[in-house]
């Protein structure tokens, strides 16, 4: 043991106290150790330690299954995630097709008037050309009926009379 003592005379009775108890101790003997050790105290903390390790072996187990179930939801939510962006593509993709039909609508929209146009227009000329095939058909008549009148038709057989004559 080392004992610190002061020399200044202030400290005279701190020192001299601490020169008696390093006195004091030098004169005790000390035997071999001994264990004093309860039995029903050490059973105890064996229990306590066996309860101890079967709480932590549950809580590892519990904290296992809620890992587990952490990955699952992660998994799923990236299914989700997935899912999400390609509806989102096919969005896009489906305005992109609503919006070139809508130009095409928009256009033929304008070309409506045009060919409405050029549709009366080609209605009055088939009609004028209508009409002109009923003239030529009245006209065609009257002709048809001329070329068989009576005298014609005996000159025809004339003629007629006259090839068969001269082939024979």
């Amino acid at each position: 043991m080392y004992v610190q003592i002061s020399p200044s005379e202030r400290d005279l009775s701190e020192t001299l106290s601490s020169l008696n108890f390093a006195t004091r101790v030098r004169g005790v003997e000390l035997g071999p150790a001994k264990k004093q050790v309860d039995t029903s105290v050490l059973q105890k903390m064996k229990t306590m330690l066996e309860k101890a390790r079967q709480e932590c072996r549950s809580k590892d187990e519990s904290l296992r299954k809620l890992d587990e179930s952490l990955q699952n939801l992660e998994s799923k939510a990236k299914g989700r995630d997935q899912f999400y962006k390609g509806q989102q593509e096919n969005i896009k993709e489906l305005e992109g097709q609503l919006e070139l039909r809508t130009g095409m609508q928009n256009q033929s929209e304008k070309q409506v008037p045009q060919l409405s146009d050029r549709l009366k227009g080609r209605e009055e000329s088939c009609a004028s050309l209508q009409l002109k095939v009923k003239e030529l058909e009245s006209n065609f008549k009257e002709r048809q009926k001329v070329i068989y009148t009576i005298p014609f038709v005996t000159s025809i057989k004339t003629l007629e009379y006259h090839l068969d004559f001269k082939h024979r």
